[in-house]
Formats: structure tokens, C-alpha cells, sequence
């Protein structure tokens, strides 16, 4: 017969081996941690600092903030941003595809949002800021930029939520190939002290001239002039300088 003594000893000393080794992975990950440096936001104070406020009291996007936008909503249908890309100079360029003119296809917010995405720009503090503006172009419309394409299309920048209950709102300007309906700044009261919205609202004009098979068309978006980019921890630029998404 064989004596069972010793292997429930050695089963009782590798019991407290490898609880002795529990031990000592915990304390030392918690020293670890404890070195870590805790992050703080920024006061908005500090953060006035990095981003001084403009003159004007207008708030905008710089290049680097317009990249982060990233949400459609969350229904499943509708236009959708394809691609966008930082181009040569001040700006973003965003390729919007319209599945239709139906209603439900010919519609868009695109934003930094509370609701969904990475939620970048959410809760930067504008509370001093009293305008939102941007610089909007139309640079074509499936994939043709002549001036006698008759679709037009419909934008401007969103914020909220607004003091009235709104999750947000925005300022629109009709948007056309013709060399005098290229381009617009639009500008809008900012309504809220915190951002849980922002980005910007595109949608057709008289969606009966557009094709009913979809649509893909481009929009150049910028930083107004004279005015400040959202005083964030993204990549805090002045209106006229580049960025380089990473």
C-alpha cells in the first residue's frame, strides 16, 4: 500500500507556494498602479490659457477637431459620411453618400456626440463663446462640379443642447455648383454652456432633382475666420494651421 501522508503534504506546500505567489502579484501590481500619474482634465481656466478667447466670442472647429467628428446617429439607414480627409490648407473634406431622395435618405447630422462615437468634443466648456461658426463648400455632387448641375444642398453648423430642452440645433445656407453659391460661412447663437452635440447638418434641396439610386457628394468644411477652435484637449490649433490625422 502506498502512504498517502506524503503527497497531502506536498499538495499543502504547493497550496501556500502559490498562494504566497497570488500575494505578491497583487502588491506588486498595486505599487505599480499607485506610480501611475492620475489624470486630471484641465480647468477651464487652463484650458483658456491653450486656447485664448477671440476677440469675436466665436467658436469654430479647427482641422484636427472637424476629423474627430464620427457620429450619424443611430438609425441604421440614411446618408453616411464614406470618407473624410484633411486636405492641403485649412480644412476637411467629407464625402457624404445619400442612398436616395426618399425621406429618411436625404438628411444628415454628422457630429462629435454624447449619444455615440468616441465623443471627443463632448463637454468642452463654451460657456463665454456667444457664436458657432464654420466655412462651407460644395466641391461636387456625383462626382461632377459643373456649374450647371441644377442639385443643391442644404448645410450648416449644430450645437446643443440649447437652453430651451433641445438636444441641439443649427443655421442653415442653400449650397450650389454656380461659382456665387460655392461657399458661405454660417454662423449661430451658441445656446448651451457644455457641448453634447456638435459637428454640422447637411440635407437636399428639393430632393425630387436628385437621383432616387443615390448620391455621393463632397463637402469642404473650415474654420471660420476670427474665431477660436473649441478650447479642448484635441489638438488645439488656430484656424489658419494644418493637422495631420494620426
Amino acid at each position: 500500500m502506498i502512504p498517502v501522508e506524503p503527497f497531502l503534504t506536498l499538495g499543502a506546500a504547493l497550496m501556500r507556494l502559490n498562494t504566497a505567489f497570488i500575494c505578491i502579484l497583487t502588491m506588486a501590481l498595486a505599487a505599480f498602479g499607485c506610480q501611475q500619474k492620475r489624470y486630471e482634465r484641465p480647468s477651464y481656466a487652463e484650458l483658456l490659457k491653450r486656447t485664448p478667447l477671440p476677440p469675436s466670442r466665436t467658436l469654430t472647429l479647427s482641422n484636427e477637431q472637424l476629423i474627430t467628428l464620427d457620429f450619424h446617429g443611430q438609425r441604421q439607414i440614411g446618408p453616411k459620411v464614406i470618407r473624410k480627409r484633411d486636405v492641403p490648407g485649412p480644412g476637411v473634406a467629407f464625402d457624404i453618400y445619400f442612398p436616395g431622395n426618399k425621406p429618411g435618405h436625404c438628411s444628415i447630422n454628422y457630429v462629435s456626440s454624447g449619444e455615440g462615437g468616441f465623443g471627443t468634443l463632448v463637454g468642452a466648456d463654451v460657456r463665454d463663446y456667444k457664436t458657432f461658426a464654420l466655412k462651407f463648400t460644395l466641391v461636387s455632387i456625383a462626382g461632377q462640379s459643373s456649374a450647371d448641375i441644377p442639385q443643391q444642398l442644404v448645410v450648416g453648423p449644430l450645437i446643443g443642447p440649447t437652453l430651451g430642452g433641445l438636444l441641439y440645433d443649427y443655421k442653415t445656407v442653400t449650397l450650389g455648383l454656380a461659382a456665387d453659391q460655392k461657399s458661405a460661412v454660417v454662423k449661430m447663437p451658441i445656446d448651451t454652456n457644455r457641448v453634447y452635440q456638435i459637428g454640422f447638418h447637411a440635407h437636399m434641396f428639393n430632393p425630387e432633382d436628385w437621383n432616387p439610386d443615390g448620391t455621393m457628394v463632397t463637402l469642404l468644411l473650415e474654420p471660420a475666420e476670427d474665431a477660436g477652435p473649441v478650447p479642448w484637449l484635441v489638438g488645439i490649433q488656430t484656424p489658419g494651421q494644418q493637422s495631420t490625422p494620426k
